[in-house]
């Protein structure tokens, strides 16, 4: 039987319709070719979701559009007003509707609230929405980007191609380019975010920090790896690990020993790593967030809060040599440049070329 369970449309649905076709099992696929007037996008990265995000605010894709969308006629009065009691929305506004104005900028019609301030000396080129009750200092620029509620950017800052989404504060001189900001992070003053970096939710970056492109940093805990499937375990896998949890048990003794040298090694790292930061400045709806966060200071400054976040090996590269191992993460990383916000698609083209190249040498 059809199996309909495919992650990826190019990797898996299609190639397994090829497949399919040339043994016989198969002799055709079904689409639909849009029409004049239609559009449609698929979201599966950064760098889509940014594309998609200034198609929408370029009117292609009229009448959806934000001056003609109130979110109580979307999700329902009670349905919102029910969100904003839990804290699912960081806006925390009864209705919110927005005007288009000059060169693509919407901004909210101030309707029950604050309508977001902008300095009288501040650059605003479209497509740019601006969310309510936020604040642009002086001496800004703020271009094709997306602010969420509840955003403060204080004076002479830059903000090109970058999303925020709630409660972002944004401190005197820092320049942020080609960035995702998620709600209550912090970027302190004079710092400079490259493109393609994801600040993820109550992150602080340090006062003149310079982050590198493509950087990604969370206060989320590093998941184990052995975890990502339990649960899941047949009975002779329980069997198995429940043996080996008494195993566990009985090299307690031993690992008790070696509390000091670990310690030892701790407190050597402790310029680079500090497990002990005080989340007493977080905002409310980081207090889900363990006491005792990780962070790589060398990274975010000594003033700020977050850890470098690294993605996994593709499931492919399942293989206990280095080597292997070493490629999986150097191709992990690649993957996420590509869908990351600035990334120059041609560098994957000219790969293709050059493996294309190859082939034929051989």
């Amino acid at each position: 039987s059809d199996e309909f369970d495919y992650r990826h449309l190019r990797e898996q649905f299609v190639a397994n319709s090829v497949v399919e076709e040339e043994i016989g099992l198969q002799s055709r696929i079904f689409g639909h070719f849009l029409k004049r007037g239609e559009y449609a996008g698929r979201v599966g990265d950064m760098r889509r979701y940014h594309r998609v995000s200034m198609d929408l605010l370029r009117r292609w894709c009229y009448p959806l559009v934000p001056d003609n969308y109130n979110w109580n006629h979307a999700v329902g009065e009670n349905h919102y007003k029910e969100l904003s009691c839990s804290g699912s929305t960081s806006s925390g506004f009864d209705g919110v509707s927005y005007v288009v104005e000059r060169h693509l900028v919407y901004r909210d019609v101030g309707k029950g609230h604050n309508r977001s301030h902008v300095g009288r000396s501040t650059r605003l080129m479209g497509p740019l929405l601006l969310g309510p009750n936020g604040s642009i200092g002086e001496n800004c620029l703020v271009k094709r980007s997306v602010l969420g509620p509840n955003c403060t950017i204080c004076d002479e800052c830059q903000v090109v191609d970058s999303h925020f989404w709630g409660n972002v504060t944004v401190e005197k001189g820092a320049k942020i380019n080609g960035a995702v900001i998620c709600e209550d992070a912090v970027i302190k003053s004079g710092a400079v975010i490259g493109s393609g970096c994801v600040i993820g939710r109550g992150c602080v970056v340090g006062e003149g920090v310079v982050l590198k492109e493509f950087t990604r940093i969370t206060l989320a805990e590093e998941a184990d790896d052995d975890d990502d499937y339990s649960g899941f375990g047949d009975s002779e896998d329980e069997d198995s690990s429940s043996s080996e949890d008494e195993d566990d048990d009985d090299s307690d003794s031993s690992d008790e020993d070696e509390d000091d040298s670990v310690d030892d090694k701790e407190s050597s790292d402790g310029d680079k790593f500090n497990t002990a930061v005080d989340t007493k400045g977080l905002a409310p709806s980081c207090s889900n967030i363990s006491d005792k966060l990780v962070t790589d200071h060398e990274i975010v400054g000594n003033d700020g809060l977050g850890r470098v976040w690294i993605p996994s090996p593709p499931e492919d590269y399942d293989s206990d040599d280095d080597e292997d191992e070493e490629s999986g993460k150097e191709k992990a990383i690649e993957l996420m440049k590509s869908g990351s916000i600035g990334y120059d698609m041609t560098l994957i083209y000219r790969k293709w070329q050059k493996i294309q190249v190859e082939d034929d040498d051989l």
